[in-house]
């Protein structure tokens, strides 16, 4: 498979279709609709309306839709699926809902005043409690709270710092015979609550000696009588807006009811919404109007009978030009398709490149299985992301995600059966013979340079498998010169380098080794004087050429980097096998009796499910790296633009036509 092939589409119509046309082909779903240019020449006829009115009207009922949906989540009752998806509605029911959106939309407005009102009355009772909290400090005040003061006494209440020392403001207050006594109603670790008498006649200067000290005023507007009675009305207070909040939320759990309601006209307003913008994209004339797209080639004749069944239209297409960017559609088969959000994630493919997924994709699977490498834990996944896949209802990118995972795990059986890892060493644990060998290939464990080797090999595969891409690339581009150049040549120089270090390898043959090695300099020798004479041949002067030629060269320590990078295979690998038989030998350390095997469930259940996380997610990451790094960056055209089709944009419901 590969990158979709795309015509220009230029569709004419009359002005009082536009808004039912944009409807079909939102409904339609196949043309990515462009920022419409309009020529000088006719600029006096055509002109973009962008509708702000209806556009704000809009979105102020969606924020509406949106504010009460937030509020009845909460009160739904009903299961939740497992993964998060939109839920599938046919035409006819969204047509019966949208005819009543009104009635909706005013629902919504009612929830968001109950919310309202709710938040009003956590409010209340949170104010309460602080006053509650607050005259808790004073529970030993003997004096109606609204006192202040009588007909030769002012009566203070307050507060002072925990430093503050109250024997010693009395003490000077009689050294300097003033009128004052002081009553201490509570105390905290920060504060001394006081209520002090003071005659009126020494008020200013009973009231400086306080404030030296740190004394600050409390007043207490709204309360009468005492403390108790106020904090008991308070109580009674909360109390009934408990059973206030308890009547409102039953309330909202009965509107709750109304969600799936509210999710389809907040959908049916996002579509509106669309619509109206993109209205705003299109050229607008007096009777007429036009507008440019994207259309894949092999849904071109559909939607030109499709519309022109029911409008008046004209419809025409073209062939991109040479140097006209267009969007980037990916179409792939079963295996390749689960790995496109992985390259999405590095990049969108240039329009001018292959589509590099259906070849990543067994390089992607097949690293991810030889790092993980044990045939019990990919059974787990196959099995487990399977049933998800093939069973549960998802949306398309978790349904790639899953169906990736799945072939993930069944990569890591393959590697698993071929080392003998079934859960680490449990089989031969449970036959009591732990060092026995049941691998259909061989064990790493046992041979960990064979399996260095192996990597090694299978990293220069993967970058020469790069280097064709490149080469694939060139072609596409019709540039054929340069795939002599820079990728036949490449094979030449990087295969001598390969073939001279063969010796050193471990796990190698050494009869192989030696009879390869001797070709490796002649490779190397020539591939570098081609090189030399090519790669600097973009530049003006003979210098130039040459000293662009020689630092190419420089590649050859980039490639056996790249090559050793290979080796997070064999370290990965061996990672999960090791901590997989050591979780195996700890759980079987207490025998197999009774006792034993309620141990050894546990401690299989606990460390072999922490060892899968980990070195599942190493898997995950590091064979993402090694396209990434090694891979992509032998080949790779990004900065493409996606295709983003005109279609229905909606957030909880998938509409069935």
């Amino acid at each position: 498979m590969a990158v979709v092939g795309m015509k220009k589409l230029t569709l004419v119509g009359l002005h009082d279709d536009r808004h039912r046309i944009l409807s079909r082909l939102m409904e339609f779903g196949v043309l990515d609709i462009s920022d419409t240019e309009i020529n000088p020449e006719i600029e006096h006829l055509f002109k973009k309306e962008v509708d702000s009115e209806d556009i704000k009207e809009l979105e102020g009922k969606i924020s509406t839709l949106a504010s009460a949906i937030d509020v009845l989540r909460s009160f739904d009752k009903r299961k939740k699926p497992l993964f998060k998806v939109r839920k599938d509605i046919n035409s006819h029911d969204f047509s019966a809902i949208v005819l009543k959106r009104h009635e909706v939309l005013s629902m919504a407005a009612k929830i968001n005043n109950i919310k309202s009102e709710l938040l009003g009355v956590r409010s209340d009772i949170n104010k309460r409690n602080s006053s509650i909290m607050q005259l808790n400090s004073w529970n030993a005040l003997s004096i109606p709270i609204e006192a202040s003061d009588t007909m030769k006494t002012e009566i203070w209440k307050g507060m002072l710092p925990a430093a503050a020392d109250v024997n010693v403001l009395l003490q000077t207050m009689d050294e300097e015979k003033l009128a004052c006594s002081i009553d201490i109603t509570g105390t905290d670790s920060d504060q001394t609550y006081i209520t002090a008498y003071v005659h009126k006649e020494d008020t200013q200067k009973v009231s400086s000696i306080l404030k030296r000290n740190g004394f600050s005023n409390v007043s207490f507007p709204g309360f009468t009588g005492s403390v108790g009675e106020n904090i008991e009305k308070l109580g009674r207070e909360i109390e009934g807006s408990n059973a206030k909040i308890a009547e409102i939320e039953e309330r909202l759990g009965e509107l709750s009811l109304n969600l799936d309601e509210l999710e389809a006209v907040f959908d049916y307003y996002s579509i509106r919404k669309d619509i109206s913008l993109t209205a705003g994209v299109i050229a607008a004339g007096k009777r007429a109007f036009f507008l440019e797209g994207w259309i894949p080639e092999s849904l071109e004749k559909q939607l030109f009978d499709e519309l022109n069944e029911k409008w008046i239209v004209d419809i025409s297409t073209r062939e991109p030009l040479e140097d006209e960017v267009y969007p980037v559609l990916l179409k792939n088969g079963f295996v390749g398709d689960s790995v496109q959000d992985i390259t999405n994630m590095y990049d969108i493919p240039s329009h001018k490149a292959v589509d590099p997924n259906p070849v990543m994709a067994p390089f992607f699977i097949l690293f991810f299985g030889l790092m993980l490498s044990d045939a019990g834990y990919g059974l787990l996944m196959a099995i487990g992301c399977g049933a998800v896949y093939f069973f549960v209802k998802l949306e398309d990118t978790m349904k790639r995600f899953m169906k990736m995972m799945m072939l993930c795990g069944a990569a890591t059986i393959f590697w698993g059966a071929l080392f003998g890892s079934w859960f680490g060493n449990l089989i031969p644990i449970i036959q009591g013979n732990p060092d026995k060998d049941i691998s259909l290939w061989f064990a790493p464990v046992s041979d960990p340079e064979y399996l260095l080797m192996w990597s090694l090999f299978f990293g220069v595969i993967h970058i020469f498998t790069g280097l064709g891409m490149k080469a694939a690339n060139l072609i596409k581009q019709k540039k054929y010169l340069a795939v002599l150049f820079d990728v036949v040549f490449w094979y030449v120089f990087f295969t001598g380098a390969v073939f001279l270090v063969m010796p050193y390898v471990p796990g190698i043959s050494e009869q192989l080794a030696n009879s390869l090695s001797p070709y490796g300099m002649y490779l190397l020798g020539a591939g570098a004087v081609l090189l030399i004479l090519t790669q600097g041949r973009k530049s003006k002067n003979i210098g130039g050429k040459i000293i662009g030629g020689l630092a190419s060269i420089y590649d050859l320590i980039n490639f056996m980097s790249d090559v050793l990078s290979y080796s997070r295979l064999l370290a990965l690998g061996l990672a999960t096998s090791v901590i997989a038989s050591i979780v195996n030998e700890m759980g079987s350390m207490g025998g197999f009796n009774f006792t034993g095997i309620i141990v050894f469930i546990l401690v299989f259940l606990v460390g072999h499910s922490i060892n899968f996380m980990l070195n599942a997610l190493g898997a995950y990451v590091h064979s993402s790296r090694l396209q990434y790094i090694e891979y992509f960056s032998k080949f790779y055209e990004g900065g493409g633009k996606p295709f983003t089709p005109f279609k229905r944009n909606t957030k909880y419901i998938r509409i069935k036509d």
